[in-house]
């Protein structure tokens, strides 16, 4: 099973926004797309759509020109994998 913390530390250490949590911004500043990120779970299909969900989500809460499409595909990579993995224990 995963937990929150374990979503949001990968969110954080790719920070695909350039926010800078932890340092710069709030500490929960990426807590709010983790709950949802964690929500989209049970709804993985395979590792394309997951990135375009995760994309669009990003894009929707903060706008195309600030998210860094680069960190957010290495970063989805990571959560999906993470996600895959829990479910087969």
């Amino acid at each position: 099973m995963i937990n929150l913390n374990q979503i949001k530390n990968i969110i954080d250490r790719y920070d695909p926004i350039n926010l800078n949590p932890n340092e710069v911004s709030p500490d929960d500043e990426y807590l709010s797309e983790a709950k949802i990120i964690n929500g989209m779970v049970s709804n993985i299909i395979n590792e394309e759509t997951f990135y375009h969900n995760i994309k669009r989500l990003f894009i929707e809460r903060f706008s195309e020109s600030v998210v860094d499409v680069k960190k957010l595909d290495i970063m989805s990579k990571e959560l999906y994998f993470l996600f895959i993995n829990s479910n087969k224990k």
